[in-house]
């Protein structure tokens, strides 16, 4: 009932409010084009969000790679688990905020965030 009541008060304030619509890219390769996203809505700090072991297999090397290439100085937090729980989610938004990122690039296995997975054959 009190969920009911706190919808339906803030309804019309979040209609005034702009919301950008996400864009999903998706494809073979498309993780080697974060840097480009990046130049194009002038992210200067990225956050990938991934865990060690993607992180230790060397997966997201060309990503990263491409980041530096373009001049681009990417924060990592590879503390992600399978189906983290609010914990992991707290420690990620620290870890995004003290470094002035200014968006997210990389997500694996977050899924109360949101889940671009590299492609392996990239």
């Amino acid at each position: 009932m009190l969920h009911q009541v706190l919808v339906s008060v803030k309804k019309p304030f979040i209609k005034m409010v702009p919301v950008p619509k996400p864009e999903c890219i998706v494809g073979q390769g498309k993780v080697l084009d974060v840097a480009k996203y990046c130049q194009q809505y002038s992210v200067s700090k990225p956050l990938v969000v991934t865990d060690r072991v993607l992180l230790g297999l060397g997966l997201l090397d060309g990503m990263l790679a491409s980041l530096e290439n373009a001049g681009i100085n990417a924060s990592i937090f590879d503390e992600v688990k399978p189906d983290p729980d609010y914990a992991t989610v707290r420690a990620g938004v620290k870890q995004y905020q003290p470094t002035a990122v200014m968006g997210l690039s990389l997500l694996e296995e977050a899924r109360r965030l949101i889940v671009p997975k590299p492609s392996l054959e990239a």
